[in-house]
């Protein structure tokens, strides 16, 4: 027999495990139940609110769209090509919806969010980034190392439902490797409710009834391209650095261009998700031009890497001609040694909008 004092025991024991079962259950559902909120686009937009605004508060189809990290968010003026199309600023829909800080999962999906609320009916630009070991140069002259666009698993825009592509766009990595960036982003996305949550980030990205958008209109969302003290200092030490190595009186065409192999594994997510881009494009009817931005100090486009990039994928990539090279060859039109600002961004704009035009067999 038992003592009484062994019964409250057990029933003690009973009580708490039904306490911790029904508290895990109900942390279970709470994790759920956040999951299923912060999958909500007003949530999943809730640090891109501008970006919001362009698919969610804004009617009609696009006529042109841009798309790619910060360079050509702060590269490609939404006026200056909107004009160099041939369209209104204040009717026809260019929007340029790229974003530093997010990988090509991300970009692909800002696309097809926009193409699903409101239509793609124009040229798509996008952007490719160069990856390369240390110490080598690329057209664009900077030296660059792998980069959170082509690698890091920044989905944070994506509907869950969808972060399955970003496991597909890497057959190369060991399972590991995905498992272990499909964990992150999820423990990424409930940081993220949370805090949309708490501070009230997403309030603003309210649902507009569709009678109730803004009327179509050029769009970009763009940071301030004031030049910060650090990038007139990294700049200047640029300028000293190649002046040591080609000569005070250096040009761009002092650099060597490089022929750029497109199989290095760090490429296999852009290049899985310009893909599913190009698909996009030709499913639309819509051209599809691929873009290399031009970075500090310049380089020529080597004509073997632009040839073997189209054959690849199908679509043109645009790099600027010598002649606007030149234009453009000069320090104080970067913000820092990957941005171009101001006339450098005007100039560049300017001959993207009339090589688009020329290859639409418009000049």
């Amino acid at each position: 027999m038992t003592s009484g004092a062994e019964r409250r025991s057990n029933r003690g024991t009973r009580v708490l495990r039904i306490v911790f079962a029904v508290l895990a259950v109900a942390s279970i559902l709470s994790i759920c139940a956040l999951y299923a909120w912060a999958d909500q686009p007003s949530v999943r937009f809730a640090r891109l609110n501008c970006h919001y605004d362009v698919i969610y508060k804004t009617s009609g189809p696009v006529d042109a769209v841009v798309l790619g990290t910060s360079r050509v968010q702060r590269g490609i003026l939404g006026e200056a090509l909107t004009v160099g199309l041939g369209l209104d600023p204040e009717h026809d829909a260019v929007v340029n919806i790229a974003r530093g800080g997010r990988g090509p999962g991300e970009l692909y999906q800002l696309l097809t969010t926009l193409d699903a609320e409101r239509g793609v009916a124009g040229p798509i630009i996008v952007e490719y980034t160069l990856v390369t070991e240390i110490g080598r140069r690329v057209p664009g002259g900077w030296v660059i190392e792998p980069r959170y666009y082509q690698y890091n698993p920044i989905l944070d825009n994506m509907p869950l439902a969808l972060l399955g592509d970003d496991w597909r766009s890497k057959p190369r990595e060991p399972v590991y490797s995905r498992l272990r960036d499909l964990l992150w982003q999820m423990q990424n996305r409930l940081d993220m409710g949370i805090e949309a949550a708490l501070d009230g980030t997403a309030d603003d990205n309210r649902t507009v009834p569709v009678a109730e958008r803004a009327a179509p209109h050029m769009q970009t969302c763009i940071a301030g391209q004031r030049q910060r003290r650090d990038q007139k200092w990294q700049m200047a030490a640029m300028v000293r650095r190649y002046d040591r190595e080609f000569g005070p009186n250096r040009t761009w065409r002092d650099v060597p261009p490089v022929v750029y192999s497109f199989d290095e594994i760090d490429q296999d997510r852009q290049n899985h998700f310009l893909k599913m881009v190009i698909r996009l494009g030709k499913k639309r009817g819509v051209p599809v031009y691929v873009v290399v931005m031009p970075g500090y100090p310049l380089a020529g486009a080597s004509p073997e890497m632009v040839t073997a990039f189209e054959h690849r994928f199908g679509v043109p990539m645009l790099y600027p001609p010598p002649e606007v090279l030149d234009q453009i060859d000069d320090p104080a039109l970067f913000q820092d040694k990957m941005h171009l600002m101001g006339d450098g961004a005007r100039i560049y704009t300017k001959w993207l909008a009339s090589e688009i035009v020329r290859r639409n067999g418009g000049g």
